[in-house]
C-alpha cells in the first residue's frame, strides 16, 4: 500500500509539472508598420531608404530590405501591394540571406513571376507562376522546415515539395523598380529557432 500512495504522488507531481510546463510547438511575432513604424533596429536598408506612405505601409522603390532576426525554419506570412511597374521589372520577397543567396522567394524577374530556391546562389527551385492582382492588396505566405517547403498565395497553396534548407533565413524584400511595393505587414510563426 505504501508503494501504491508513493507512485500516485509522484504521478500527481508530474502531472502537475505538465500541466504548468507548457510545450512550445512554435515562436512568432508581427511587425506591424501602423504600430512600429520604420524600425532601423528590426528591419536593415541593404540598398535605398525605406519610406512609409499615408496608410502606414512600408514603401520599396528601387531598395531592399531585410530583418535582422533570422529563421531556422517557420511560417512567414507577407501583405504586399505590387504595382503593375513592379510586376514588368525585378522585384522579389520572401526568405532570404542575401549575403550567400540562400532561401526562397516569390520573384518577378523581367516580367515573369517565379517561385525561386537558391542554395549558395545555386538555383534549388523555379517554379513559373501566373501573377493577378497588380495593384491590390494580397497575402503571400511561405512555410519551411529542414526538408520542405510550400508557397501560398491568398491562403492557397501554389507549390509545395521537397527542398532541404537548413541555413538560417531573414525576411526579404527587394524592389529595383520605380514603382511602390509596399508592404502592410509581416508575420512569423511556428518559428523553432529564431536567431537575434
Amino acid at each position: 500500500m505504501f508503494f501504491v500512495i508513493i507512485n500516485l504522488i509522484l504521478i500527481l507531481i508530474y502531472m502537475g509539472n505538465q500541466l504548468t510546463t507548457p510545450t512550445i510547438s512554435g515562436q512568432g511575432f508581427v511587425y506591424d508598420p501602423v504600430i512600429k513604424g520604420i524600425d532601423l533596429s528590426f528591419l536593415s536598408e541593404i540598398t535605398g531608404a525605406i519610406t512609409q506612405d499615408a496608410s502606414s505601409n512600408l514603401v520599396l522603390n528601387q531598395s531592399a530590405m531585410a530583418s535582422f532576426l533570422q529563421l531556422r525554419n517557420g511560417r512567414v506570412k507577407y501583405q504586399l501591394t505590387i504595382p503593375a511597374g513592379v510586376v514588368a521589372g525585378t522585384a522579389g520577397f520572401g526568405v532570404m540571406n542575401p549575403a550567400t543567396l540562400t532561401g526562397f522567394t516569390f520573384s518577378f524577374i523581367g516580367g515573369d513571376f517565379k517561385l525561386l530556391g537558391l542554395k549558395d546562389g545555386a538555383v534549388l527551385l523555379d517554379i513559373p507562376l501566373t501573377f493577378t492582382g497588380a495593384g491590390t492588396e494580397q497575402i503571400f505566405e511561405i512555410a519551411w522546415n529542414g526538408s520542405a517547403v510550400t508557397f501560398y498565395i491568398g491562403g492557397v497553396p501554389v507549390y509545395s515539395g521537397n527542398h532541404e534548407m537548413t541555413d538560417p533565413l531573414a525576411m526579404y524584400f527587394e524592389n529595383d523598380e520605380d514603382a511602390d511595393m509596399l508592404v502592410g505587414y509581416m508575420k512569423v510563426s511556428e518559428s523553432n529557432g529564431i536567431i537575434a
